[in-house]
């Protein structure tokens, strides 16, 4: 398996979930997809044996990115 950069996966997560938002894109396939960088970026972190707590914090990072590009049609 490809091995990607946290932050990349991260942004991209953030990314394709907002797309798929209703109000944005309108492209509700797309967030059967959206978590896919997530899912890889988790057996990453399980196969070196890192901690969980790095996982979560860039699953943070992804649903703020989400949660930053949706809430701008709110304004």
């Amino acid at each position: 398996m490809q091995k990607i950069h946290p932050a990349i996966a991260a942004l991209l997560s953030g990314v394709l979930i907002a797309i798929a938002f209703p109000n944005l894109g309108g492209l509700t396939a797309i967030s059967f997809i959206a978590f896919v960088p997530l899912i890889q970026l988790s057996t990453q972190y399980l196969e070196k044996g890192k901690g969980s707590a790095r996982f979560l914090l860039w699953c943070y990072v992804s649903f703020l990115i989400w949660n930053f590009i949706d809430t701008y049609w709110l304004f």
